[in-house]
């Protein structure tokens, strides 16, 4: 499809800008960024505390030995700008003082350190030596609320797959996102100040490290090749931008004048872990445990090429797991029950199993009753019933059918037919032996593999080219690849996945940067940046084949949203310029990007059934039981909706994201710093002009003019449009109380944008019903092939008409509404993606996006104190706050106008004999109105004139001649869709002999007025006009290294409300016109979280001392202790109640004892009203609390100087706690389990996070 767009340059156009960019402009140098470098601040005094200005000060590194220079001033301050984190000395000398030299001082990411540099009298060649432990532990100019994950924490915490996302997560305003990092549509895996988790910016180094089709982290580095994580949550300078959550910066080691470096490995088997807790039964042994084992291994290796000038680190890992994965669903769901009939009706005698107990219950009523024609209903019933359910787990039914006229003739075994169409059911399996097509349940598999081979390569180089003028490059290639992925994206649980729909993912990054900084005159530093990254993702299902989503029970065959193929290329051009004078430390920067993303995404291409609850009366006239389970709907073959994409899946977007910002640190006085500034950020995102497209079934042709025409009424494009004012001003203040850095005062808010996901762009590019269609189907009629194209014939094989139909069911019968040219897969039960059915009954979804899109933004805030204790210790309490703007959701903006729905009825039922009590006296009554859906939308519109009605066009409009209302066929009225009808299915049923112009012309007087030709059903829009708020409380007690211990221990109290939480509410709300209804708590909400890490060793000194000190000695313990609340889910009752032709977006009602009901079908349940919502609101259940205990135990053993081992044992939730991972969102779960808490429903299980584990490793460290 065409771009509309400016030019973005070739490839080798952006290597020569990038070449000019680094290396032909005066001076200009690339440093450790702000992003992966700290400053260095401090007075030099004498012993009395005056200052003493014109002193030589110097800071030297110590791994590397550069060293910069600089001379305290007038107040006797000094400032170091830049420097690369790590340990240096730091030498001061003056005149008449003795000259002083400080090491070690430790210096982190993102740290403006002060240190007080205390000098004696004295002569100069006498030197006094201090230790580093004097740099201050609080920061009293930083208004950021961050925290860094130093080196001493990376090397010995117990941290789970050993990931940048598990250190996070021992920072309590840091949470697990409920999408996984992993999957069609991975997060950055964390949720950050209540924003969604695609709102992280992981960077490494300070250049982005994010998969910007879906807003991911990308793969960085081995843990080995990290020096720090700096995790940054809340009001961060300008410098930062396209995130509204937080930031993660991953800081890579280099190389030092000594060679160094270790071989690692650790291990887990199945013979040392806890049994998980829906693990099945194996060979009947109970002691039989499944498939677990998990190794990481590899090594690295650092030092110089030439000392104190250029250096090197590699570092190399490789991942490598089997493990199991568990389908935990109750396939039963309560279906225990039997009924036998007495012989005089059943005369065989046999049982009807398969039933709940509310169904035996009815079956008992009615048959007591005597009535005939109740006791008619009732064999119907039970026949349907039993059957659905043994189908459904069997793939086949040992009931001999006793209804008539139905497709399994009457007095014969049902076996392995569909009852409904007497069709066989399609055991088909693949060259694998692998079902494609319907699956018995009983056959689903309860555990499955799970496997992951993963490899972790970078090289750093660092070259000093001048004093104060340095260059670094960083290579790195990761190639994965991962079986047995669950996905939990559209209402899909943790648990309920089977093997068939589980991914396999594959991922190849590779990133390449360069960097290089200079010094200038003038207190002077500039910095630029170059940085690629490329990253190749391909996700399909692990067995190819058409979806059935059932319910409450699972998920089968292919993922919606695969196959994906797709490749992102980023050249990133990055220089800022930091100048110091004075009182303030200004800073000027530009970032450009240039960002190319290729992808085929074969969105619905495989066809997908839902299958939810029936209502009996939809297969039993005057039925009133309970409705059929949706088990019992998937072995009748009764879905509520079917599927399929077709058409073009290629994509390609081009995205340039440039941002510009100036900020300040100003210290207006000795104890009080203003941090301001502004950024500016545009993304020069494309926009897609239309296609044309010729239907197969009517041969009318869409022009590029009629899909424009079509868009711009509903306000929608596809791609994203500019938006153009995203200034984003930030403010923050320091005050230091006293005066002597021990108590800090911190306050600071600001605007923070982010940007948008490009996968939206390019489905709305390929989703727009030209060059992609989706093909939807309703369970319209049933699956006789005379009938109107519907769901229940695809599901069936009673497809007729088209290649691939089957002689011996369809004769010479040809099904209506569907193009000839489609190729039916029989025993798939799909359709060729390649072959279009054509516009049916029911026109495609798109994916289109709002033309008013803006960009989301948070305002962002922080009030908080801390206080040092000692020498080593601080407590901190901080509010944080942040309120999102524009987040993007989906919405119907074409969606169906069920007023005019009703009205149309009406029309018809007014003095319609069927309709009793709607007369032209009472034209109001309850009669005259539909009671659900199918009544509205699927009335039989009159083909013949008669004395009731006047047939305008036969089956499309009429006369009600005793009103002269006119009526029109609500299909052909595209359901009073805002946009037009469904000129499309006029001309489909008419056979070409009823046009738009003549349509038309009998419009007036109906409730549709005409519209322009177009494709269109529901446009599920993105739009930008969601929200979220989180407030939370923050406590931390932090105590650095010393004393053989540090920890940090942090409690955060949060609410986090918002109307949309990222793709697990893909689906457009339950109300379609009351958006704002959808407003609760988030799916991340998280009221406590607690996290406790420490690390505790042994005394050096213990060397030397009695046998038990030796013995300890070399030992060190790190404990994580980590307890968190419950988090919401969405309780769901699939159905369609409110007529919006979504039936998985719906909530249930709530019945006055507390119980929960699907509207409009339980009883007591809103039953008859249309259309009709569920009145309880999102987000209503709650998972169970986490708490875990890890610890890890280490010894060293030192071999001389150099060479130490490290034998190192590790436990993951050391008391195997039950942690709930995810838990059955289905209302009649949560019904059966019966338990509240608080205002919120438990419901059952479907997920653990893992149980207790134990790993063991080594590390030989030279």
């Amino acid at each position: 499809m065409r771009a509309v767009s400016i030019t973005i340059p070739k490839f080798v156009e952006k290597f020569i800008t990038v070449a000019m960019f680094l290396f032909v402009g005066v001076g200009s140098a690339l440093a450790q960024a702000q992003a992966s470098a700290a400053d260095l601040v401090g007075t030099v005094v004498d012993q009395n505390g005056a200052v003493i200005p014109g002193a030589s000060v110097s800071a030297r590194n110590a791994g590397t030995g550069i060293s910069r220079s600089t001379t305290s001033g007038s107040d006797g301050s000094y400032r170091f700008i830049a420097l690369p984190p790590g340990e240096y000395e730091v030498t001061a000398e003056a005149a008449t003082f003795k000259k002083v030299s400080i090491s070690p001082v430790r210096l982190t990411v993102g740290q403006s350190a002060e240190l007080r540099i205390t000098m004696e009298v004295g002569a100069q060649d006498v030197t006094v030596t201090v230790t580093g432990e004097s740099v201050e532990l609080i920061e009293t100019t930083r208004t950021t609320v961050s925290t860094t994950i130093d080196q001493t924490r990376i090397e010995n915490l117990p941290i789970n797959e050993r990931s940048a996302t598990g250190f996070a997560l021992t920072i309590s305003t840091v949470g697990r996102d409920n999408g996984k990092a992993v999957g069609p549509a991975p997060t950055s895996g964390l949720n950050i100040g209540g924003q969604r988790g695609r709102s992280t910016l992981v960077q490494v180094d300070g250049a982005d490290f994010t998969d910007n089709s879906i807003n991911a982290a990308r793969s960085t580095v081995s843990q080995e090749a990290v020096q720090e994580y700096q995790v940054t949550t809340n009001s961060y300078m300008p410098e930062f931008g396209r995130a509204t959550g937080g930031i993660v910066n991953v800081v890579t080691k280099g190389g030092t004048n000594e060679f160094r470096g270790n071989i690692f490995g650790f291990l887990r088997h199945k013979s040392i872990q806890s049994r998980n807790a829906f693990a099945p039964v194996i060979d009947g042994d109970p002691d039989k445990r499944p498939p677990y084992t998990r190794v990481q291994y590899g090594a690295t290796f650092g030092g110089p090429l030439v000392k104190e000038r250029t250096f090197f680190f590699g570092s190399f890992e490789q991942r490598r797991r089997q493990e199991s994965g568990f389908f935990t669903s109750d396939l039963i769901a309560g279906a225990t029950g039997s009924f036998t009939f007495p012989t005089a009706i059943i005369p065989n005698g046999q049982a009807f199993t398969g039933l709940t107990a509310a169904q035996v219950s009815f079956l008992q009523t009615e048959v007591s009753s005597g009535d005939a024609a109740r006791i008619q209903r009732a064999v119907a019933y039970a026949h349907f019933a039993s059957i659905g359910t043994q189908t459904a787990l069997n793939g086949a039914s040992s009931l001999v059918n006793f209804l008539p006229g139905i497709g399994v003739p009457q007095g014969s075994v049902v076996g392995g037919r569909f009852l409904l169409s007497g069709t066989p059911v399609p055991l088909t399996r693949n060259a694998n032996g692998e079902l494609i097509a319907f699956r018995p349940l009983n056959q689903l598999r309860r555990i499955f593999p799970i496997s992951e081979a993963s490899t972790y390569t970078s090289l750093r180089l660092d070259h000093l080219i001048s004093q104060g003028q340095q260059i670094s490059l960083r290579f790195s290639y990761n190639p994965s690849k991962i079986n047995g992925i669950q996905d939990e994206s559209q209402n899909q649980t943790l648990g309920q996945n089977d093997y068939s729909r589980t991914g396999i993912q594959q991922l190849e990054d590779v990133s390449f940067a360069a960097s290089l900084s200079s010094i200038l005159p003038r207190n002077v530093i500039n910095e630029a940046y170059f940085n690629f990254g490329r990253r190749a993702a391909k996700f399909d299902s692990q067995v190819p084949s058409v979806a059935h989503q059932i319910a409450g029970t699972g998920f089968i065959g292919s993922n919606p949203f695969s196959p994906v193929d797709r490749v992102e290329e980023r050249f990133q051009l990055r220089d800022n310029l930091t100048w110091a004078t004075g009182s303030h430390l200004f800073k000027f920067g530009a970032d450009f990007n240039f960002i190319d993303v290729k992808a085929v995404f074969e969105l619905n291409f495989p066809g997908l059934f839902n299958f939810s609850q029936q209502s009996c009366s939809g297969l039993i006239p005057g039925c009133t039981g309970p409705a059929f389970t949706p088990n019992q709907a998937y072995g009748l073959g009764f879905p509520s909706v079917f599927i399929q994409g077709f058409g073009d899946p290629n994509s390609a977007i081009k995205n340039k994201p440039i941002a510009f910002f100036a900020q300040d640190t100003w210290k207006v006085f000795r104890n009080f710093t203003l941090n301001y500034g502004i950024r500016y950020d545009i993304e020069f995102t494309d926009e897609f002009a239309p296609v044309p497209f010729r239907d197969p079934l009517t041969g009318i042709t869409l022009t590029a003019a009629d899909v424009q025409a079509a868009q711009d009424i509903l306000n929608v494009t596809q791609g994203f449009p500019r938006d153009t004012d995203n200034w984003a001003p930030r403010l923050g203040m320091a005050w230091d109380l006293f005066g002597n850095g021990k108590t800090v005062l911190r306050a600071a808010g600001g605007m923070f944008y982010d940007h948008p996901l490009l996968a939206v762009a390019f489905n709305s590019d390929i989703a727009d019903g030209s060059q992609q269609q989706q093909a939807t189907l309703l369970p319209i009629g049933g699956p006789s092939p005379t009938g109107l194209f519907n769901a229940f014939q695809v599901f069936h094989g009673t497809v007729c008409g088209v290649q691939g139909s089957v002689p011996t069911i369809c004769g010479a019968t040809v099904t209506p509404n569907v193009a000839t040219s489609a190729r039916y897969l029989f025993g798939q039960q799909r359709f060729d993606s390649s072959t279009f059915t054509g516009f049916g009954p029911i026109l495609p979804f798109t994916l289109h996006v709002s033309k008013d899109f803006e960009f989301p933004y948070a305002l962002q805030g922080n009030l908080g104190i801390e206080q040092m204790i000692g020498k080593d210790m601080a407590i901190s309490a901080s509010y944080i706050t942040v309120n999102a703007r524009h987040l993007a959701h989906p919405q119907d903006v074409n969606n169906v106008n069920t007023d005019a729905l009703r009205e149309n009825f009406r029309r018809f039922a007014v003095n319609n004999p069927a309709f009793a009590g709607c007369t032209t006296a009472t034209p109001t009554a309850p009669s005259c109105f539909p009671t659900n859906l199918s009544t509205a939308a699927f009335f039989p519109m009159p083909t013949a004139s008669n004395a009731l009605f006047t047939v305008v066009l036969p089956g499309l409009i009429a006369v009600n001649n005793t009103t002269g209302q006119r009526i029109v066929s609500p299909i052909a009225a595209n359901f009073f869709r805002r946009l037009g009808p469904n000129y499309f299915f006029v001309s489909s049923v008419t056979g070409g002999a009823v046009n738009k112009a003549a349509f038309d012309s009998q419009l007036a007087g109906t409730v549709r007025a005409p519209g322009p030709l177009n494709a269109y059903a529901d446009v599920n829009a993105q739009m930008s006009d969601g929200n979220s708020s989180y407030n939370a409380l923050n406590l931390e007690w932090k105590k650095r290294f010393s004393n053989n211990m540090q920890f940090f221990a942090t409690y955060t109290w949060s609410h986090s409300i918002d109307d949309s939480s990222d793709l697990q509410t893909l689906l457009k709300p339950q109300d379609n016109l009351n958006f704002r209804a959808e407003r609760a708590d988030s799916l991340f909400d998280q009221r406590h979280r607690f996290v406790f890490s420490g690390i505790f060793s042994a005394p050096d000194s213990w060397r030397n001392g009695n046998g038990f000190q030796k013995f300890v000695q070399g030992f060190q313990f790190a404990p994580i202790v980590e307890y968190g609340s419950g988090r919401p889910f969405n309780i769901l009752a699939v159905g369609d109640a409110n007529g919006d032709f979504q039936s998985t977006n719906e909530r249930p009602t709530v019945r006055p004892d507390g119980t929960l009901c699907q509207t409009a079908v339980d009883a007591n349940c809103q039953t008859g009203i249309f259309p009709a919502n569920g009145n309880l609101g999102r987000n209503m259940g709650i998972t169970g609390n986490f708490f875990s205990v890890d610890m890890r135990l280490t010894r060293k053993f030192r071999i001389g100087e150099r060479v130490s081992i490290d034998l190192i044992a590790e436990g993951f939730n050391l008391f195997n706690r039950f942690n709930e991972a995810a838990a059955n969102p289905f209302y009649q779960v949560v019904n059966a389990v019966g338990q509240k808490k608080g205002s919120k429903y438990l419901s059952q299980s479907t997920s653990a996070f893992d149980p207790r584990q134990f790993q063991f490793g080594f590390k030989l460290n030279f």
